[in-house]
C-alpha cells in the first residue's frame, strides 16, 4: 500500500492532535506515569494510544485545511483537555497516595524531613504502595477499559475541530462537587487509622507523666509504626472496596460534561 506525501502529511498532523489530548492523562494517570514507565515507554504508550484516535481525525474534512496558526491553537486547546481530563482520572490514584501519606506523618515515617529540608520531598512508601494497590485493582477487577473508553469518550463529547460544545449549567457545581469528595474521601479512610495513632499517643503521653525519665516520643514511633502497619494489613481488605467504588466513580467523568 503506498502513501502520497500529503496523505503522510495528514497523518502526522492527526497524530500530533491526537497525542496532544492523550500525552497529559499519560503523564497526570499513574497507571501509565508509575516509577517503573518513563522517558520512551511512556511516549510510545501515547503514541500507540493516539494511533486509535487518528484515522478519525484523518477522515474529517477540516484537516486538510488547517493551517499553522490553527494547528498551534488546536494543540493548545487538546492539551488543556487532556490536563483536565488526566486529573480527573488520576483523582482515585491521588486519593489512596493522600491517605498513605497521612498514615506515613501520623506514624512518623516522614519524621525525617523535619530535621532535614532534603528530605522534605521524599514520597510516602505507603502512599506508593496504595498507589500500586489501585492499579492492580484497575486491572484485575475493574477493567482497564473503563479508563480508556473514557479517554475514546472524551472524542465524542469535545471533538478536536470543535471550539466549545454546550456543556451544563452546573457544570461548575459538578466540578466542586468532585473536588470536594476526593478531599472528604482522604479523611474518611484515613480516619481509623488516624484515631488509632492519636490513642497510641494518648497512651504514651500517660505513660510518660508516670515515667519523666523515659524518652516517651522515642519510644512511640516504633509502637505507632508496629500497631499501625499491623492495622493496615486488617484495614486493607476494607480499602480494597473503597478502591473500586472510587475507581468506577471517577472513572465514569463523562456526567460532568453531561
Amino acid at each position: 500500500m503506498h502513501f502520497s506525501i500529503m496523505e503522510i502529511f495528514l497523518w502526522l498532523k492527526a497524530i500530533s492532535i491526537a497525542m496532544a489530548r492523550l500525552l497529559p492523562i499519560v503523564v497526570l494517570v499513574p497507571f501509565f506515569s508509575s516509577r517503573e514507565v518513563k522517558g520512551m515507554l511512556r511516549y510510545s504508550i501515547t503514541f500507540s494510544l493516539a494511533l486509535v484516535v487518528a484515522p478519525g481525525l484523518v477522515g474529517h474534512s477540516l484537516i486538510a485545511d488547517i493551517t499553522a496558526e490553527h494547528m498551534a491553537f488546536l494543540v493548545l486547546k487538546e492539551v488543556s483537555i487532556g490536563v483536565v481530563v488526566g486529573a480527573l482520572l488520576a483523582m482515585p490514584f491521588w486519593v489512596f497516595d493522600s491517605v498513605g501519606a497521612l498514615f506515613d506523618n501520623q506514624r512518623g515515617a516522614l519524621i525525617g524531613g523535619q530535621f532535614n529540608p532534603l528530605l522534605a520531598g521524599a514520597s510516602s512508601p505507603i502512599g506508593h504502595i496504595l498507589q500500586q494497590c489501585v492499579i492492580i485493582i484497575l486491572i484485575t477487577v475493574v477493567g482497564v477499559e473503563v479508563l480508556l473508553n473514557t479517554m475514546w469518550t472524551t472524542y465524542e463529547i469535545w471533538s478536536p475541530f470543535s471550539m466549545i460544545p454546550e456543556f451544563p449549567e452546573d457544570i461548575a457545581q459538578r466540578w466542586l462537587l468532585d473536588i470536594s469528595k476526593v478531599f472528604l474521601a482522604i479523611v474518611v479512610y484515613t480516619s481509623p487509622l488516624i484515631v488509632l495513632m492519636l490513642f497510641i499517643e494518648f497512651a504514651m503521653a500517660l505513660l510518660g507523666l508516670y515515667s519523666p525519665q523515659m524518652q516517651v516520643f522515642v519510644l512511640s514511633i516504633p509502637v505507632k509504626c508496629l500497631v499501625g502497619l499491623t492495622s493496615l494489613t486488617m484495614y486493607l481488605v476494607v480499602l480494597f472496596k473503597f478502591m473500586e467504588k472510587e475507581i468506577l466513580y471517577f472513572g465514569d467523568i463523562i456526567r460532568v460534561f453531561l
